[in-house]
């Protein structure tokens, strides 16, 4: 019986192995922001854009945007964003504009594209504003409009300018 204790559900910490709850194998999301969205099968899916933890000693939390279908659960896909720290999240907003493209906000700085077919997070902001000289400055913050407005950003410069990008 021991053996089995310390090969199953087991990982090393040092010269040790040590048992580990199955629950605690599970992520634990935070600070996370979600959207649903049905795929090109016609089927749901939910996107969840956030930190994950896995809870085990020797890894510490990760930036995602994972794929989950919305009928059964299951992962579909995890999609580790490194460009960005955990600890330097604060917040994260998601959006689906009118022509079904999905695109979330970390921080108020970082525009990230989600891509509902190949599931491909690319960041954004740069390519966004590269026809507007007066971003090269720098972009202090940048929000979604309010949906009775449209799409669009509502954007602030680094030199306090505020400008609406629809």
């Amino acid at each position: 019986l021991l053996p089995k204790l310390f090969t199953q559900n087991s990982t090393k910490v040092g010269n040790y192995s040590v048992l580990i709850n199955p629950e605690d194998a599970k992520p634990r999301w935070s600070s996370e922001a979600t959207v649903s969205f049905i795929n090109k099968e016609g089927k749901p899916e939910i996107l969840v854009v956030g930190e994950k933890d896995y809870n085990k000693p020797n890894e510490s939390a990760s930036f995602y945007a994972d794929v989950f279908d919305a009928t059964t659960n299951a992962n579909l896909k995890n999609s580790k964003i490194t460009r960005l720290s955990p600890s330097s999240i604060n917040r994260i907003n998601i959006t689906t504009i009118s022509n079904g493209k999905i695109y979330f906000i970390v921080n108020n700085t970082n525009i990230f594209e989600f891509n509902t077919t190949t599931y491909a997070t690319i960041e954004v902001t740069k390519n966004l504003f590269v026809d507007i000289s007066e971003f090269n400055l720098g972009l202090a913050k940048i929000e979604f409009v309010q949906p009775e407005i449209g799409d669009g950003l509502a954007v602030l410069t680094n030199v306090g300018k505020n400008r609406n990008r629809v």
